[in-house]
């Protein structure tokens, strides 16, 4: 396995919002951000899930 790496991810809004429509565009960035970690957590999943399921079949094959 190879080292992990330092992953950063960006997002539109303020470091330190200050009125109420910085707050509600910070809100915005950071609810938009969580739907795609979301999005990434899911598909991870899915190719965990598949490469589990290929590295059985393939255990499977090779004891017959």
């Amino acid at each position: 396995m190879i080292s992990p790496e330092t992953c950063t991810v960006e997002y539109l809004g303020f470091e330190k919002p200050k009125s109420p429509d910085e707050l509600k565009i910070e809100i915005a960035g950071l609810e938009h951000l969580i739907a795609k970690a979301g999005e990434k957590i899911a598909a991870l999943k899915q190719s965990l899930v598949l490469a589990e399921i290929i590295i059985a079949e393939e255990a499977r094959m090779e004891k017959k």
